[in-house]
């Protein structure tokens, strides 16, 4: 965080995010730029974008590593997380995976349930069938 923000700046850019989400997604970026500084999420985009280039080339343990880079930068961005298990996932390492999506699931919740479906299809390929079904 950069140390010129103050708390109360970052107490704000909470509440936008949680009150507005990624409706606007320019006040969306400003709020996140707040809480984390310019620098890691710029690097976070960064890393997000080459991540997305590796997992359409079908390089998916490298795509995975970059995703998981993308979410140490940004750790509010669900999706990052969710990139990086479903690259995992892709490439094999299913135990790797799991716990990028439980903690998409725990605590950040986007509620779309991908990740829940993820990780069904996960404990099915390392035939864990109950909690599978859970």
């Amino acid at each position: 965080q950069e140390d010129s923000i103050s708390d109360y700046a970052r107490e704000k850019a909470k509440e936008s995010i949680s009150f507005f989400g990624k409706k606007d997604p320019n006040l969306h970026l400003a709020a996140i730029y707040v809480l984390y500084g310019t620098d890691k999420i710029d690097k976070s985009i960064q890393a997000d974008e080459e991540a997305s280039e590796l997992f359409v080339q079908e390089r998916y343990r490298e795509a995975g590593i970059k995703y998981a880079e993308a979410a140490k930068l940004n750790p509010i961005e669900y999706s990052h997380f969710e990139n990086a298990a479903i690259s995992n996932f892709k490439f094999g390492y299913y135990e790797q995976a799991i716990p990028f999506l439980k903690h998409v699931i725990d605590s950040l919740n986007p509620k779309s349930g991908k990740s829940e479906f993820v990780l069904a299809q996960i404990y099915e390929k390392l035939g864990d069938y109950e909690n599978a079904c859970k």
